[in-house]
């Protein structure tokens, strides 16, 4: 074997031997998750000056920088990401929303601050399930008052609106086992 083919096969093997670095997405994503301030901060600077939109950034199953935020409950990130311009509307596959998965996740700030922000508790996933029936099927108490504070304010009809298997949210919270929850909907929400 020449000396040239040799040197090439050590080339070939040192760059396998070697991981890539991480892509500005795949790092950005690993701070969103373990909640890194500094790191996410930074790295939106770097996508701001390469060009790059916050909400083109996705990770599997469709997953926003804020979805992530939300779902891991990190509020300073979810701030940070909402200043400078996540959108609150942008869905994963499963057609949820940040808002969905702070309320399924129990983080009662991250949710507050999303409705404070314009997300709509009503906007539905593909299940036709909206947030506060997420939160019903949870049993998060302090979740669900939350959210019917907003229920009450905008749209107090459609709290009774089912989802696709006809179950509206008192109907998750009762087939959960969630009474507290029942009567919060009822009494607080006006449910039937």
């Amino acid at each position: 074997m020449s000396a040239g083919v040799q040197e090439a096969i050590r080339v070939m093997e040192k760059a396998e031997a070697e991981p890539a670095p991480p892509s500005l997405s795949e790092s950005l994503y690993e701070a969103v998750r373990a909640g890194d301030e500094k790191s996410v901060a930074a790295l939106l600077n770097k996508a701001k000056e390469a060009g790059r939109d916050l909400n083109a950034f996705e990770e599997l199953e469709g997953q926003t920088l804020l979805m992530v935020a939300a779902r891991h409950g990190h509020l300073p990130l979810v701030k940070l990401l909402l200043e400078q311009g996540a959108a609150v509307y942008e869905r994963n596959e499963a057609g949820k929303t940040a808002l969905h998965l702070a309320a399924w996740k129990g983080h009662r700030e991250v949710v507050s601050c999303l409705l404070e922000s314009g997300a709509d508790w009503s906007t539905v996933d593909r299940q036709g399930r909206n947030a506060l029936m997420t939160a019903a099927a949870r049993g998060d108490l302090g979740i669900v008052k939350l959210l019917l504070k907003h229920v009450v304010k905008e749209t107090p009809w459609r709290i009774d609106k089912p989802d696709e298997n006809n179950i509206t949210a008192v109907g998750h919270a009762v087939r959960e086992g969630h009474a507290d929850v029942c009567e919060a909907l009822v009494m607080e929400g006006g449910a039937d």
